[in-house]
């Protein structure tokens, strides 16, 4: 099972695998086909590996800190799919995902005049310690809002542990209330 720090160290390599091959392009790396805006202390990416098209991280907050928040932009083709189909087949591909549980669907809602359907819920992740060969179980909360746009389906994705989520909650908001699709 893949674990979150795992998942968030290839992710760094291959942004920065990524990030050092465009700067030796002409046409300056990945662009965006909308506006998102994250704390000034975050670091943040345009990725263009697989259906991967950003990704933004917090910084740890002390030297016990070893999980950061952060958030993930997906960008899938999906055909003639609307906002109800997308949203099912998200929330299929959970179905035989034991460490899924499901809080909260919203019915369609509007963010800066793109309709969306906001999904939390709770997901144990298991995180390898290298060190020591131990592993230890994470409850992670994540908000995630899908959309669908000229036949793709995006999916925002904001993540954090069960216990750091509150604190975190306001910044999500402030994100996703910046999230804009261009023209």
């Amino acid at each position: 099972m893949r674990t979150w720090k795992i998942l968030k160290e290839i992710l760094l390599l291959t942004v920065a695998i990524l990030s050092f091959a465009a700067c030796n392009k002409d046409d300056g790396g990945p662009t965006l086909d909308f506006t998102i805006t994250v704390p000034d202390s975050w670091t943040y990416y345009a990725v263009n590996q697989s259906n991967l098209v950003y990704y933004a991280f917090s910084p740890l907050e002390n030297d016990k800190d070893s999980i950061t928040e952060d958030v993930l932009v997906t960008k899938d083709p999906i055909g003639g799919s609307d906002l109800e189909q997308f949203c099912t087949a998200v929330i299929a591909s959970f179905d035989e995902d034991t460490s899924y549980h499901q809080l909260y669907l919203s019915a369609d809602t509007t963010i800066n005049g793109a309709t969306c359907r906001k999904l939390i819920h709770l997901q144990t992740l298991v995180n390898l310690v290298p060190e020591s060969n131990d592993s230890i179980i994470l409850d992670a909360k994540l908000t995630k809002y899908l959309f669908v746009r000229k036949n793709y389906g995006y999916i925002v994705g904001m993540n954090a542990l069960v216990d750091t989520y509150p604190a975190y909650k306001p910044i999500f908001d402030t994100i996703i209330s910046s999230f804009t699709f261009k023209n």
